[in-house]
This record gives C-alpha cells, structure tokens and sequence, in this order.
C-alpha cells in the first residue's frame, strides 16, 4: 500500500469517526452536562478543514452548534474562531450552503447579545469575521 492510500484511508476513518462523534453528541442528549463540556471542544479539535464535507457531517455540526452553543464558544469564547473557519470552509462546497449560512447569522446574533461578556482579547479576533 502507497503511502498515498494509506493516508486517504487514515483520513476517511478519521472522517468516519467525526460523524460518529457527531451523532452521539446530536442524538444522546443523556450525554449530559456531564461529559460535553469535554466532548465538543476535543471533537472541534479534531475536525478539520481536511475533512471532506458532506450534507449529514454539515447538518451535524450545524445542529450541534445550535443545541449547545456555550459548549461550542467555549466559556471564555475560546473556540468560537475555530468554529467560524469550519463553518467558512465549508461555505465553500456545495453542500448545504444556506444551512451553514443560517448558522452563521446564529453565530453572529448569539455573540452580538453577549458582546460585553466576551473577553477583549476575543474580540479582535471575532469582529474581522464579521465586518
């Protein structure tokens, strides 16, 4: 096996377990307070823009965003930037484009309602996403 193979197949488990991930966080709410607190920071973590995009992956994550946005922005909105270059990425294919969109906007209002509660050193970083 070429290296090549080997790494399209490391990458399509790796794609695989994502959306296993995805769905246990979207589809188990007795996941409870408990452990997503842990598990959404380390699945963001390990999704990539490498990962090839696809309308169940998408609808996932974007579902995920809207059921647990704390969790998602992190407590000090430390993963927000990392979700908004996921989402913009993603922008980019075909798939479930106004999805992702809505999401944005979602984004964008929840961290509008919040502005003064988010860290100034945040701030920077987030408003160059939307201006």
């Amino acid at each position: 096996m070429s290296t090549s193979d080997k790494e399209l197949r490391d990458q399509h488990v790796t794609d695989q377990a994502i959306s296993i991930v995805f769905q246990i966080i979207r589809y188990v709410p007795q996941l409870g307070s408990n452990n997503i607190n842990e598990i959404i920071p380390k699945w963001l973590n390990y999704l990539s823009i490498k990962t090839k995009p696809n309308n169940n992956l998408i609808s996932n994550l974007c579902d995920i965003i809207h059921l647990y946005p704390n969790q998602c922005f992190g407590k000090e909105y430390q993963h927000v930037e990392r979700v908004l270059e996921i989402i913009q990425f993603f922008q980019k294919t075909d798939s479930q484009r106004q999805v992702l969109t809505d999401t944005l906007t979602f984004i964008k209002d929840s961290l509008q309602s919040n502005w003064d509660t988010i860290p100034e050193s945040k701030r920077d970083g987030l408003s160059k996403h939307f201006n």
